[in-house]
């Protein structure tokens, strides 16, 4: 990678935010793409020019002297929601589990060097991918390819439409940033950008920095005395290094696997390290009439019989193997239909559910929505009253209504149009939520007006317990 190529980056970018035309969409975007976390070292705008031109030089220059800063580590603790349908006004706690998830989050000025080997990489991933006859089959961290999760749902779904019988199943990989193989992942980075069999300075350097990286831990911090500013949790004076060093804080992933989870470039560099997974995966399910898909670390195979569902899982499963990625059998499902069968399993799939021709949203999916914006609006209201601010209806819609772009509302407008539009297909429930989801944004936002402005938004109820209140629908 040159600074050519990082230069074009940032010229997409640009043409990215000046086709949103509006500040206000311009502003969403960017807090989406690069929020401002407290993080070590100062923010970052990617759209300022003399961001761009610093990140720019660095790469001219091959990353020389180029200083990365230590990742951060920290651990995401994201709810699991109840499968069960629950009324909007329903108070029981719809949270039925706890998901850790490990994170390592990078410096603002490191966030744009990986975005622009984000970009290099996706741009020949992606050529390869078409070139090796795999579009309908990676589908995730693809850029420019104009599909979205519901569009890869409705892919899965048409396999099994007119026929009198079907086998799929559902796998995950467990722990899948954590344990994706160094090597492999090397020898595919030269497959795509090498020249005459090796990396080129700077994308070894990167693939360096991305596996054998440095990070400390954010609750260390907390431990020792660093030099700090604002909005920043410590500057990168040397003396903080020093600190940090004497204290033993700093830490090396060492363990010849895994890349760091929530980097720009983590999802296109796991792409990478699946390429001849997914090209032998493809042509086995081709060669035998079924279909194979993979989003990050699921995998789906839907095919015509059990028996070759069972021979295309195995293999599968051994090729996992012998890259030592791990399946998380808790998670695998199987969905089996016979000429014999009195009903068609409920296939779910990337948030939509389909059984036999009847198209639904997930059921968690929208026990999440309800819960996520309620706790949002409470908090929002709330703190609006402690600084003595208006809270505003019109940003909650803003957010979460039908003006949204890139919120759940917009998610369901996409899943209401592909599948209503296709004859094959009945939705049910999912233009049910629409209806109901601008008044009931309305009735929480009337609610928290009238709360009292108290230090938590939490919504009351018995933990690990599902819904058993009177208000629960089908």
């Amino acid at each position: 990678m040159t600074g050519t190529d990082a230069a074009r980056y940032f010229a997409s970018l640009d043409a990215e935010l000046a086709a949103l035309q509006e500040p206000e969409l311009q502003e969403t975007f960017v807090a989406e793409q690069f929020p401002n976390y407290h993080h070590i070292g100062s923010y970052y705008d990617p759209r300022e020019k003399n961001a761009q031109e610093e990140i720019v030089s660095a790469f001219e220059k091959e990353l020389s002297g180029f200083d990365f800063t230590p990742l951060l580590a920290f651990e995401t603790r994201q709810p699991k929601y109840a499968k069960e349908i629950l009324h909007p006004d329903c108070n029981c706690f719809r949270r039925v589990g706890i998901k850790k998830r490990p994170i390592k989050s990078c410096s603002h000025r490191d966030r744009l060097v990986y975005a622009c080997w984000n970009h290099y990489l996706g741009g020949h991933h992606k050529h390869w991918v078409e070139a090796s006859g795999l579009s309908g089959v990676v589908a995730a961290y693809i850029s420019g390819t104009g599909s979205s999760n519901v569009d890869w749902a409705r892919f899965a779904f048409d396999y099994f439409q007119g026929r009198d019988q079907y086998s799929a199943v559902a796998l995950d990989i467990k722990s899948f940033f954590d344990q994706l193989p160094w090597q492999l992942l090397k020898d595919n980075l030269i497959t795509i950008v090498g020249q005459e069999g090796v990396l080129s300075e700077v994308d070894f350097q990167l693939f360096r920095k991305i596996t054998n990286y440095t990070y400390v831990e954010r609750e260390d911090l907390d431990k020792v005395k660093l030099k700090s500013a604002t909005g920043m949790l410590m500057t990168r004076h040397p003396s903080n290094w020093k600190t940090l060093k004497q204290a033993d804080l700093l830490k090396r992933n060492d363990t010849k696997k895994g890349i760091p989870q929530g980097l720009a470039c983590s999802g296109v560099l796991a792409n990478i390290t699946m390429m001849e997974f997914d090209r032998k995966m493809a042509k086995l399910a081709k060669d035998s009439e079924s279909v194979y898909l993979r989003y990050a670390d699921d995998i789906f195979l839907g095919c015509p019989d059990l028996a070759t569902r069972t021979r295309l899982q195995a293999s599968v499963e051994a090729e996992l193997e012998v890259m030592q990625l791990p399946i998380n059998g808790d998670k695998t499902e199987y969905f089996d239909y016979f000429s014999d069968s009195q009903s068609h399993p409920v296939i779910s799939y990337l948030g939509i559910t389909c059984q036999g021709n009847q198209v639904s949203v997930r059921r968690n999916g929208i026990n999440k929505f309800y819960e996520r914006t309620s706790r949002f609006i409470y908090s929002y209201v709330n703190t609006c009253k402690k600084r003595g601010i208006t809270p505003s209806r019109h940003k909650i819609h803003a957010i979460f209504g039908h003006t949204g772009k890139r919120n759940y509302y917009a998610y369901l407008r996409r899943a209401s149009k592909v599948f209503e539009g296709d004859k094959k297909y009945l939705p049910k429930g999912i233009k049910g939520v629409m209806r109901k989801q601008t008044p009931w944004l309305d009735k929480q936002f009337d609610k928290a007006l009238l709360s009292e402005p108290t230090g938590s938004a939490r919504r009351t109820g018995p933990k690990l317990q599902l819904c058993n209140c009177p208000l629960k629908r089908d």
